[in-house]
């Protein structure tokens, strides 16, 4: 999975099968996972997104 930020100033998610802006990303985790396991690792991941590229 690769995170950046795109021209707009929105941010993107690529990789397995992905090609989606991180807050259809973020709807679709909460969607899947809620609050199990996996939905809070996949937070960890969103909040290090967010720290990374400034959002």
């Amino acid at each position: 999975m690769t995170a950046f930020k795109q021209q707009d100033g929105s941010m993107g998610i690529n990789g397995n099968g992905l090609n989606t802006t991180l807050e259809k990303f973020i709807a679709s985790v909460t969607a899947q996972y809620g609050g199990s396991p996996e939905g809070q690792s996949y937070q960890h991941i969103i909040a290090l997104i967010r720290l990374s590229l400034g959002t």
